[in-house]
């Protein structure tokens, strides 16, 4: 049975297997980047972000994107309870529940279980970091051994505890220590949120077996939308890509990089887009996003069918949305990065 313990500070959920403040040393590494020499040399990306003004940097000797005006860290608890909530919401205008944000969801987490479900075996302990409202989890939860959620939200940290039945923390993942290592560690469109993302990874190495598997999957610096669109278009979107809410931006070279030097070989890699060719194009001739993000991964039917025409052409955008979708997996040009690797060392 698993116990809630509430104090003003946190909710933290305690299962059988205590998890515990770690003592482990941890380096702060906010705004590294990946050189070994003292002095990296960094070019401004942009100084325009979706908030208004902001400083994203380029090292010109490893090539990782780094922000440096994201959220403060004294400043992150209440940003994600609150403010990320209010400005990112899948319904404009609107603060979902906890249930409304894992119905929508769980669509974009189906991919995912369906990749990793071969690796996966009923002895395995799995941490998924930055959990949302655990719908991975609640996906895989009866094909392996032990489940933990870490999660900031502390609303979806009690969803995913009360609603879900799947162990929980909201406790700071470099915080955290555990009675033995994971099988299996999953950061879903998580690790460009983490203030200190490349401490994060040192400590994930830890935490992991030798011979455990990693999957991290998120945004692509390099893909379509920012590299091939009109200029006009091609800079609204990076306005629109780059946000104080994300630290860093990977692309294949440099997330494969800052793998190999935490001692994990990579398995696979693939690019991901959720959304629409329709999507694409109006980008690429308004250079700005859809309201509704529902609605921008639909590929939807751009005429009514009610004529011999109408479908035709339906049939003909259909056909057209596969074939996108093909090349931006063939040039991995998708908005995610899709990375498995395993600890070797």
């Amino acid at each position: 049975m698993v116990r809630i313990l509430r104090s003003t500070e946190q909710i933290f959920h305690e299962s059988e297997e205590k998890v515990t403040r770690s003592n482990l040393e941890v380096k702060d590494r906010h705004g590294e980047c990946l050189c070994k020499e003292n002095s990296p040399v960094f070019k401004t990306v942009t100084t325009k972000t979706r908030e208004g003004e902001g400083l994203w940097e380029k090292c010109l000797g490893c090539g990782l994107v780094i922000n440096r005006s994201g959220v403060e860290k004294e400043n992150l608890e209440k940003f994600y309870n609150f403010s990320y909530q209010q400005a990112n919401s899948f319904t404009p205008g609107e603060v979902l529940s906890p249930r409304e944000h894992y119905e929508i969801a769980i669509s974009s987490m189906r991919p995912v279980a369906e990749f990793l479900k071969p690796y996966l075996k009923k002895d395995m302990r799995v941490i998924d970091i930055g959990a949302a409202t655990g719908e991975f989890l609640n996906l895989i939860k009866d094909d392996v051994n032990y489940c933990l959620a870490n999660e900031l939200n502390k609303d979806y940290c009690f969803f995913i505890q009360e609603e879900l039945g799947i162990n929980a923390t909201d406790e700071n993942y470099l915080n955290l220590e555990f009675e033995e290592a994971f099988d299996l560690i999953t950061i879903n469109g998580t690790i460009d949120h983490m203030y200190d993302s490349l401490s994060v990874l040192d400590k994930v190495a830890n935490d992991l077996r030798t011979g455990g598997l990693l999957y991290v999957q998120t945004p692509n610096d390099e893909q379509a939308l920012r590299m091939y669109l009109p200029e006009f278009s091609r800079k609204a979107f990076q306005t629109f890509m780059y946000q104080k809410a994300h630290y860093y931006s990977f692309t294949f070279k440099t997330l494969k990089k800052v793998l190999k030097s935490i001692g994990l070989q990579v398995v696979e890699t693939f690019s991901r887009h959720d959304y629409s060719l329709k999507n694409f194009l109006h980008w690429y001739f308004l250079g700005q996003p859809q309201k509704i993000i529902s609605e921008a991964k639909m590929s939807g039917k751009m005429f009514n069918n009610t004529s011999d025409f109408e479908r035709e052409m339906n049939e003909l955008f259909d056909d057209a949305d596969q074939k996108f979708h093909k090349i931006l997996n063939k040039y991995k040009a998708g908005e995610l990065i899709c990375m498995l690797a395993k600890k070797i060392t």
